[in-house]
This record gives C-alpha cells, sequence and structure tokens, in this order.
C-alpha cells in the first residue's frame, strides 16, 4: 500500500552548492536518521500551509521553548531555532489570543507563498519554477513525483499541491529518514539514505539557496525566513558535498 505524505503542524516534542546561486548557507551536520525524520516533518508541516491557532501557541509557549531548545546544540540550526522562537513570540504578544496571532501568520504565508495581495508569490514553493523556466509542473514536478511512486510515497489529499512543492519534498526525506531509522538491514539503511541523499542533492539544493533568499526578502517578521534558513541548513547537511 502506498504510503502518503504527512504534513503535522506542531513543533517536535523531542530534541533532535549549486551554480545557480553562491550564497549557500553552511550546511548543519547531519542528524541521526530518527532525529531528521522529526525535524524535516515538522519543517514540511509549517511549510504545507498556514498555522493554526494551536500551533502558534506551542511555538510560542513553555512546550515550544523546550522543542525548539532540543536544536540549540547543533550547529546551523541553533541560532535559527532560536530566531523562529523570538518571531513567533514577537508575532503572539502582539495580539491577544493565539486566533489572531494566527491569522496574521497566516496572511505572511499568503503573501510568500500563494500570491495574496495580487502582486504575485513573494516566494514561490515549486521546484519547477526556479528550474524549469519560470513555470509550474514542468520536468522537476515529473522527477519529484517519479521518485514518491518509485518508494512507495504520493501527496496526501489534504495537500493540494503537486510534487515539486518544498513541503512534499521535505516530507518525503522525512519518511524516508523514518524509515531508514526503522530498517532491521543495514543494507537496507543504507540504500535508503542513499535515495535520501540523492533526492537532497539533485532535487532540492539547486534552488532551495534561492527559495530562501526570496522567503528572507518577503518576510519582515522573521517567522518563515527562519524556517527556510532551517531547511536549507538541514537538506544541505544531507546532501552531497
Amino acid at each position: 500500500m502506498r504510503r502518503r505524505v504527512r504534513f503535522p503542524s506542531p513543533p517536535p516534542s523531542r530534541s533532535i552548492g549549486d551554480p545557480m546561486d553562491t550564497s549557500l548557507l553552511a550546511p548543519a551536520p547531519l542528524l541521526p536518521a530518527a532525529d531528521r525524520a522529526v525535524l524535516l516533518d515538522w519543517l514540511a508541516g509549517l511549510l504545507a500551509r498556514e498555522p493554526a491557532p494551536e500551533t502558534v501557541a506551542l511555538l510560542a509557549g513553555p512546550e515550544g521553548e523546550t522543542a525548539l531548545a532540543g536544536l540549540a546544540d547543533v550547529p546551523g540550526l541553533g541560532a535559527e531555532a532560536v530566531a523562529l522562537r523570538a518571531a513567533a513570540r514577537a508575532v503572539r504578544q502582539a495580539h491577544d489570543t493565539d486566533g489572531s496571532a494566527a491569522r496574521t501568520l497566516a496572511g505572511r504565508f499568503g503573501t510568500l507563498f500563494l500570491g495574496a495581495g495580487g502582486r504575485g508569490l513573494r516566494a514561490h514553493p515549486h521546484a519547477s519554477v526556479y528550474r524549469d523556466g519560470g513555470r509550474t509542473h514542468g520536468p522537476s514536478q515529473e522527477r519529484a513525483a517519479a521518485f514518491l511512486a518509485a518508494h512507495d510515497l504520493g501527496v496526501a489529499e489534504t495537500m493540494p499541491e503537486p510534487a515539486d512543492h518544498v513541503a512534499v519534498m521535505l516530507a518525503a526525506l522525512a519518511a524516508l529518514a523514518a524509515r531508514e531509522a526503522e530498517a532491521a538491514d543495514p543494507d537496507e539503511a543504507m540504500a535508503v539514505a542513499g535515495a535520501q541523499r540523492a533526492f537532497a542533492t539533485d532535487e532540492l539544493m539547486p534552488w532551495l539557496p534561492t527559495f530562501r533568499e526570496a522567503v528572507e526578502a518577503g518576510d519582515p517578521s522573521g517567522f518563515y525566513a527562519a524556517l527556510a534558513r532551517m531547511a536549507e541548513r538541514a537538506v544541505a547537511g544531507l546532501a552531497s558535498p
């Protein structure tokens, strides 16, 4: 049975270069597979859809502080975890309720990734736009879909996006990292790790730095900018040098 790629919203409760762009962030060290699965799954969830009020409450409250503290000692991720926490708290403190804070972040999500406001997307979340001449549903989408199918993965029905959406691609890496962690056969674990490395190297890193720069330029709150930096560092640590 084909496994659907999931998109959670809450933060984790456990500790855990390409020629087209020369401004790569330093990669984070490769985390153990189980921890990598949690981190990438969480990042995918936050980049898949607007945050719910419960997500804002978690990130801005004590539970979020505990969860993000697990990243504090990981080079390349600690600073982004601090920035994400600070941005979430700042948004929450500027509003009376979690719901109104979530609506503010949802507005930023819409402006960045959905083209809300009538001025086009600030940071297009699809690989095809960066790699296939500025259009969606190009060869990059076909390759991503083929990769998912080859590994018995599919986009969840609740995610109305093609396979080359950044959240889908991160969730695919997370699913394979979980599979690697659960593998009883060392050869199987090695093969799954190799598939992740190839996907990160060939299909994500060629455009993820440019995506991150676009998010940074269009996100004065710093919330999604921190997420994009964290995603780039995590994927860079997985990719081949």
